[in-house]
């Protein structure tokens, strides 16, 4: 996933009041998109930080990345 995107559309009986889906292929590509979104989200939140990494490939300490 190159960045989070998914497109539903929305109707009448497909999510009920307590937020069950009702179609089970839909409930199946929610929780794959959910799947990847998660994997998407740690790969962004442990990624270096553009400003601790040098052209060189060193970090602000020296150290080889």
């Amino acid at each position: 996933m190159t960045a989070p995107e998914a497109y539903i559309q929305l109707t009448p009986g497909l999510i009920t009041e307590l937020g069950e889906v009702t179609d089970k292929g839909t409930e199946q590509f929610l929780r794959d998109f959910i799947e990847a979104f998660e994997v998407f989200v740690t790969r962004v939140l442990t990624a270096p930080l553009p400003e601790t990494v040098r052209a060189t490939g060193d970090d602000v300490a020296g150290q080889r990345t």
